[in-house]
């Protein structure tokens, strides 16, 4: 029993390998698109690494018609994958256009694998409804093209 015990605060005692935590990402300038008659303007916030999960690169996307309405999200990348500003706009993109065109469907991806407790805190909170209000005024000025959206960097002459 003694030795047992004695082993075991051994293997406890002895250095535990380190592995280096991920490069941070430093945050960037904004970087802005013209959707039709949308502006999207997308931001890298840096990295996080969650618990138990792979770090992720983090976007905040907003996404502004010409009058007063915007909406902002944050979209996170595997940082082993690649990730882009345009990559973080076309997944806000996409959001609005199935929220606009299936909400029952995007509500059910969105809350997929979650327990009722978690499905119906996400479904009643603010940004759910954030997103529910946006998809109603984006989705009319959604069009894409057939290679996928039109994302004009605003700095372009075209």
């Amino acid at each position: 029993m003694i030795g047992g015990l004695r082993r075991l605060l051994a293997r406890l005692r002895r250095p535990r390998p380190t592995v280096p935590p991920p490069a941070a990402l430093a945050p960037t300038p904004p970087v802005a698109f013209r959707c039709g008659a949308l502006r999207v303007t997308v931001m890298l916030t840096g990295s996080r690494a969650p618990l138990g999960r792979a770090p992720r690169a983090v976007y905040e996307v907003t996404i502004a018609s010409g009058s007063a309405e915007r909406w902002t999200a944050r979209y996170g990348f595997p940082l082993e994958q690649a990730h882009s500003s345009h990559l973080a706009a076309e997944a806000a993109l996409d959001d609005l256009e199935r929220l606009n065109r299936d909400p029952q469907g995007w509500r059910e991806e969105l809350v997929a694998g979650m327990t009722d407790r978690e499905t119906v805190a996400l479904l009643e909170s603010p940004a759910a409804a954030g997103a529910e209000v946006a998809a109603a005024w984006a989705g009319p000025l959604l069009r894409r093209d057939g290679a996928g959206w039109p994302l004009i960097p605003e700095d372009s002459p075209a």
